[in-house]
C-alpha cells in the first residue's frame, strides 16, 4: 500500500504540473469538460474487471456525492491554479488530511488520537497562512476559503471512495462513474469551444498521467488505511515544487517552501499516529 500511494503522489503531482502548464496555451477552464472525459476513457478497460454493485442505491447516493465533491473541487483548484503556482495548489490540497480525521471516524469507524489531530492542525496552518498572499487577483479570505474548499474536497473525495470500496464497488467504476459525469457536468458549465483538435495529444498526456494517479489512489484505499493514503498524497506540494524548480530554473518563493515543510512535518506525525 505505501508503494501504491507513493506512486500516485508522483503522478498526481507531475499532473498538476501539466495541468498549469495547459493552462499557459489553452483556455483553462475550458479544458476541464475535455481532461475528465479522456480521464474516463483512459479508465475504461478497468471496466471489465470492476464489480458495480449497481442493484444497491447506497452505491449510487456514494458516486452521486462523489461526483457533486469532485465538481466543486475541481472549480477550487481551478480558481487558485489560474491565479497562482502548481506547486501552491498542491499545498491548499495538502489540507485534505484534515477532512479524512473528521469525516472517517463517522463514516469508516476510524477514531483519530490526539497526535493526529494535532499534526492536521498544523497542516492546516502550514498551507493556509504562508499561502494566502501568493494568488494574485484573491485577498486573504477568498485565497483561504478557496484553499479550504480544495483542501476538504481532496479528503472527502477520498472518504467516498473507501466507502465505496467496503461495499465491493471496482476501481473502474469508481472512477469511470465519477469522471465521465463531472465531464458531462463542466461540458454544460464550461463548454470547451476554443479547443481544437490540435490540443488533443497534449491533453491526453496530461488525462493519462492523472488518471495513473487517481486509480493508483483508489487502489491504494482498497489495500490500506484511508488516512496514510491521505497523508502520502499529500507529499505531492514538494514534488511539484521541485518540478517547477527545474523546469523554470528558478528558486520557488519562500511562502511555497514555508507551507510545503510545515506540511511535510505534520505529514509524518499522521502517518506515524495512524500505524
Amino acid at each position: 500500500m505505501f508503494a501504491l500511494a507513493s506512486a500516485a503522489a508522483v503522478a498526481t503531482a507531475y499532473g498538476a504540473f501539466l495541468t498549469k502548464d495547459l493552462g499557459r496555451v489553452l483556455p483553462m477552464w475550458q479544458t476541464i469538460a475535455p481532461l475528465y472525459a479522456l480521464n474516463a476513457l483512459c479508465a475504461t478497460p478497468l471496466l471489465i474487471t470492476g464489480a458495480w454493485r449497481a442493484g444497491r442505491p447506497d452505491v449510487w447516493l456514494l458516486h452521486g456525492a462523489s461526483v457533486a465533491t469532485m465538481t466543486v473541487t475541481t472549480w477550487a483548484v481551478f480558481a487558485l491554479l489560474q491565479r497562482g503556482s502548481a506547486s501552491a495548489v498542491a499545498t491548499a490540497q495538502a489540507l485534505s488530511p484534515a477532512a479524512v480525521l473528521l469525516i472517517a471516524p463517522l463514516a469508516l469507524g476510524q477514531a483519530p488520537s490526539a497526535a493526529a489531530v494535532a499534526a492536521t492542525t498544523l497542516l492546516v496552518v502550514g498551507a493556509v497562512l504562508p499561502l494566502r498572499r501568493v494568488f494574485s487577483g484573491l485577498r486573504g479570505h477568498e485565497a483561504v476559503t478557496l484553499m479550504l474548499v480544495a483542501g476538504t474536497g481532496t479528503g472527502l473525495l477520498t472518504v467516498l471512495t473507501a466507502m465505496l470500496t467496503t461495499r465491493h464497488v471496482g476501481t473502474g467504476p469508481i472512477y469511470v462513474v465519477r469522471t465521465a459525469v463531472a465531464a458531462a457536468a463542466f461540458w454544460v458549465l464550461v463548454p470547451p469551444r476554443d479547443i481544437g483538435c490540435r490540443a488533443l495529444p497534449r491533453l491526453a498526456v496530461r488525462s493519462g498521467t492523472v488518471s495513473v494517479g487517481f486509480v493508483l489512489t483508489i487502489a491504494a484505499v482498497q489495500h490500506g488505511g484511508v488516512l496514510l493514503v491521505q497523508c502520502m498524497l499529500a507529499t505531492t506540494p514538494l514534488l511539484v515544487t521541485a518540478l517547477e524548480t527545474v523546469a523554470s530554473r528558478r528558486r520557488p518563493s519562500v511562502a511555497t517552501v514555508l507551507a510545503g515543510v510545515v506540511c511535510s512535518t505534520g505529514i509524518a506525525l499522521l502517518a506515524t499516529s495512524s500505524r
